[in-house]
């Protein structure tokens, strides 16, 4: 496997935090409407007409689906999260911190030379290491099942 695919596995983790944003704001806008929801089906479930009563379940049954899978692909998210977070813990710490500056973290332009001050290296021994930690993550992330099948997903 190569490093390419070790930068491609890294770089899914912004953008499934990205993802997971998304779906909270989402569930975050259901919650209350589904509450209400139901509110008012239990305190107008007789005043209702049949009709009129058979079109407010489909409401509230298709809003509550979608909040299931809205929950079912924050999990599936968080999972593939936790994955590349385990990957990267199980590198050897000065691996580990390169790793994160360069695909973890926020502050992505200036990642070399901010490790050049704080590992105190030169700037080739920086790049180095993140070679020799995407080659190690390639071993670990080979061995993952299915791990292959999840870059063709996203």
């Amino acid at each position: 496997m190569s490093n390419k695919n070790a930068v491609d596995f890294l770089k899914q983790y912004d953008t499934l935090q990205k993802s997971c944003k998304i779906i909270d704001e989402q569930m975050f806008e259901i919650m209350p409407l589904l509450r209400e929801l139901k509110r008012e089906e239990n305190a107008e479930s007789d005043m209702q007409n049949e009709n009129v009563s058979r079109r407010f379940n489909k409401y509230l049954d298709g809003l509550t689906d979608e909040y299931r899978e809205l929950s079912m692909r924050k999990r599936l998210l968080n999972y593939r999260i936790k994955m590349i977070e385990n990957v990267v813990f199980a590198l050897p710490k000065n691996e580990r911190k390169v790793i994160e500056r360069f695909f973890l973290s926020t502050d992505k332009h200036y990642a070399a030379e901010d490790l050049m001050e704080e590992l105190e290296f030169e700037k080739t021994h920086i790049y180095r290491i993140r070679t020799r930690a995407l080659e190690m993550i390639s071993e670990i992330i080979e061995n993952i099942p299915l791990c292959e099948e999840s870059y063709e997903e996203t």
